[in-house]
């Protein structure tokens, strides 16, 4: 699959609603963010592939892109998991996507996510699956 069609298939699936069930683990996670800086300004040198922004945060030591959603709970990460994702517990969390497709997840946490001269500290997410955008 081209690179370009991976990025959009990853927009493609942030951009679906998904609901995540409220519970402990959910809240938890959210309470435990944090962020380095508080009123601040920056400039992030985006990245646009297939019209689609990415912005680079560097976890673990290493560059990535992402794509936030800025109006979800939790992050989503696509790919395999990475030894920098720490489950925050080992029961998984019940989540449904716009289709009411429901699945259990475990939810992860990225110890500290470099984004630009901000650092955000135990960010939460869990891992999405690019097939399930492919189901009819």
């Amino acid at each position: 699959m081209a690179r370009g069609m991976r990025y959009l298939i990853t927009a493609a699936c942030l951009l679906v609603a998904t609901a995540v069930a409220a519970n402990e683990y959910v809240n938890a996670a959210l309470e435990q963010i944090s962020f380095s800086k508080k009123d601040f300004a920056d400039t992030i040198k985006v990245k646009l592939v297939d019209g689609i922004v990415l912005i680079p945060v560097e976890i673990d030591g290493t560059t990535r892109h992402f794509l936030f959603d800025t109006g979800a709970q939790l992050g989503m990460w696509f790919g395999a998991r990475e030894s920098w994702m720490k489950p925050m517990s080992s029961d998984a969390v019940p989540v449904a996507d716009s289709n009411n497709q429901e699945r259990k997840q475990l939810i992860y946490q990225a110890e500290a996510i470099r984004l630009g001269g901000l650092t955000i500290n135990n960010y939460p997410l869990f891992m999405g699956d690019v097939r399930l955008c492919h189901r009819r």
